[in-house]
């Protein structure tokens, strides 16, 4: 990752782990780029708080969902919510009963969307309730659309 400074261009690493300073004639970052380069990390703040919100969203998203499906609702039952989630499941859609969930985790994926791994507790007819791990894509934009991710 390369980053603009005061005076040209730096990458991350020189500019964080080179100690060099102009010091007795020694060439080096001088003390002006760390402090733009503390000011653009203070500024932009790395996009963690926007990305946090849309994970915590995406976890919520989902929860909403697990829990409707919970209660035997159907999925189509989301699409009058405030906000409509559309949501994708074959074992939801084939009437397989939710008997509980657990919310594993919500990360980031390679490709930058969220992702939410849960182990659901699944009844189908009358077999003994069996629990499988799954994984669901979130997209947030234009609308909420929430599936298995087929790589789970």
């Amino acid at each position: 990752m390369r980053v603009l400074v005061a005076g040209g261009e730096a990458s991350v690493l020189d500019t964080v782990f080179r100690k060099e300073l102009s010091v007795n004639g020694a060439t080096g970052i001088q003390s002006t780029r760390w402090v733009w380069l503390a000011a653009v990390f203070a500024v932009c703040g790395c996009g963690d708080d926007e990305s946090q919100r849309e994970l915590d969203f995406a976890g919520q998203v989902v929860a909403t969902a697990l829990d409707a499906w919970k209660r035997g609702e159907s999925a189509d039952s989301l699409l009058s919510h405030e906000t409509p989630i559309e949501f994708h499941d074959d074992d939801w859609q084939l009437a397989a009963r939710l008997v509980d969930y657990t919310i594993v985790q919500v990360y980031r994926d390679t490709d930058g969307g969220p992702r939410c791994a849960v182990t659901l507790t699944l009844q189908r007819g009358q077999a003994p309730p069996e629990q499988i791990q799954e994984t669901y894509q979130v997209n947030t934009n234009p609308k909420v659309v929430v599936a298995r991710d087929p790589m789970s």
